[in-house]
């Protein structure tokens, strides 16, 4: 008679849900890599326009996907970065409640509509979209 731990038999009665886990963390690792990817590319595209150049990282608080440097000749800056896929009503509340909490807040989102661009502005919230519409705003060095 084998001898089978109370830790095996729970991973065999569940031999599908292990599978599907698996599944949902290989897209969750593509997913963000996706956004990464989004955001390096975004930033490539942006430093020559900005006359800067920079990097980013991962960001040490789980609120925030990424810390994005941009080096300008006047000094350097960092932004706490946050991706998402679209600005939408429901959770404008929340990016401005992290713009609040974060002095040199970056939002980048795929898709950022029309009627919020402005909204935005006026939040004074720092965004950059997946399309091309920017809006960067420290101290006297960015406008």
């Amino acid at each position: 008679m084998k001898l089978v731990s109370q830790e095996q038999k729970i991973i065999d009665q569940f031999d599908v849900h292990k599978f599907l886990l698996f599944t949902i963390r290989e897209l969750y690792a593509f997913v963000n890599m996706k956004d990464y990817k989004i955001l390096d590319q975004r930033l490539q595209s942006v430093f020559p326009i900005l006359n800067c150049t920079g990097n980013w990282g991962t960001h040490v608080n789980k609120a925030m996907d990424a810390l994005v440097t941009m080096i300008f000749p006047n000094g350097e800056f960092n932004f706490d970065t946050l991706i998402n896929q679209e600005v939408r009503e429901n959770t404008l509340l929340s990016i401005q409640n992290l713009n609040d909490t974060y002095p040199n807040f970056l939002l980048l989102a795929y898709r950022i509509y029309q009627n919020y661009l402005q909204l935005l502005q006026e939040m004074k919230i720092n965004y950059l979209g997946a399309n091309g519409n920017a809006f960067i705003q420290k101290t006297d060095y960015i406008s």
